[in-house]
């Protein structure tokens, strides 16, 4: 009771009641009682933390570290070695075909050319020289009468076969193209000496060439073994198979060949140059279908090269174009009297080429000058 009483007045002592006190106690003790154990469960957590700490961090940094394996992804970057890609670059090489221009070297090839040498050959033709005639190229050599006239028959055949009394009665001079080849001027043996179309039956062909038909030796008469070069031959040869033209006087020049040189305003330029279409008709041997009758030559005038005193005082008078027949029918308007006739008028060149040359006295050979 006493013992009451004393913890009854303790309990009020303080303020409180004593029921509430023991409760206030007992709480207390279950806190003391729990902070224990919490302590002890922070201990024993903090003594296993500095344990792990001590080790697994260590452990984890290092795996952290393999992330930075990661950064291994930068061995993409030996991706960059397609850069060696690059060596494509190298295709540039290509650029030495450029060395390809050292097939201009092939120009070299160009001394194939030097083969052309061989057509030093031709030197060959120089043997020709024998007749005089090594200077001609007979390639160049235009086939007409007055190219192959002056590069060949006036070198080799006029030396026997001209003037007045011709070898066999035959003269190759220029100003016989139509007695030889319009009329057809036989030989001895009947055979034409030129049959335009046809080498073969043309007897002046076949002496060059020495066929066996023929009578007597070969032609021309340089030695007994001194034939025509081949060369020249076959020009003669191409003459005849294009059917023997005339052409024109400057085919005289081709080949090397200047052919018989004639001084301007002299008789044979003349002649030449305006007066030879007239010896169709005015020849003692004319070739002209106009001529059939008998005819020719019209009036007896002869106009051939040769008859140069036959033609100046007769038809032609020095200084005096008004008293000179020869002017007065080239020049006539009406084409039953113009000459030459049946024939297209003389071209004004050759016209003032004869008007000239009757102003200046008609000459055979103008003063000063050299005449062949």
């Amino acid at each position: 009771m006493i013992r009451n009483r004393l913890n009854t007045n303790f309990a009020y002592t303080n303020g409180i009641p004593a029921s509430d006190k023991r409760r206030c106690n007992a709480q207390r003790g279950i806190q003391r009682i729990l902070g224990l154990i919490c302590f002890s469960l922070l201990v024993t957590v903090l003594s296993g933390c500095g344990v792990d700490s001590g080790v697994n961090p260590v452990s984890d940094t290092v795996s952290t570290g393999g992330t930075g394996g990661t950064g291994g992804t930068g061995g993409t970057g030996g991706t960059g070695g397609t850069g060696g890609t690059g060596g494509t670059g190298g295709t540039g090489g290509t650029g030495g075909t450029g060395g390809t221009g050292g097939t201009g070297g092939t120009g070299g090839t160009g001394g194939t050319g030097g083969t052309g040498g061989t057509g030093g050959t031709g030197g060959t033709g120089g043997t020709g020289g024998t007749g005089g005639t090594g200077g001609i190229d007979p390639s160049s050599i235009i086939p007409t009468w007055y190219g192959v006239q002056a590069n060949i028959f006036a070198n080799y055949c006029t030396m026997c076969h001209s003037g007045s009394s011709p070898s066999a009665g035959l003269s190759w001079e220029v100003g016989q193209y139509d007695t030889i080849v319009t009329q057809g001027w036989p030989s001895s043996t009947g055979m034409l000496e030129i049959n335009p179309g046809s080498p073969d039956t043309s007897y002046m062909y076949l002496k060059i060439t020495d066929d066996p038909s023929i009578s007597g030796g070969f032609m021309p008469a340089l030695g007994p073994d001194a034939m025509l070069d081949p060369a020249l031959i076959a020009v003669i040869e191409q003459w005849i198979l294009d059917g023997a033209p005339l052409g024109d006087p400057a085919d005289a020049t081709s080949g090397g060949s200047s052919g018989p040189t004639y001084p301007v305003g002299s008789w044979m330029y003349v002649w030449t140059e305006s007066l030879q279409v007239c010896t169709i008709c005015h020849s003692l041997t004319p070739s002209s279908p106009f001529c059939d009758d008998g005819g020719c030559p019209p009036k007896g005038v002869v106009l051939t090269s040769d008859n140069y005193s036959g033609v100046v005082g007769d038809v032609v008078e020095p200084f005096d174009l008004d008293s000179s027949e020869m002017w007065e029918r080239i020049t006539d308007n009406d084409p039953d009297d113009r000459m030459p006739f049946g024939m297209p008028p003389l071209s004004q060149s050759q016209i003032n080429i004869i008007r000239d040359w009757i102003q200046d006295g008609a000459p055979f050979c103008p003063a000063g000058e050299v005449c062949p």
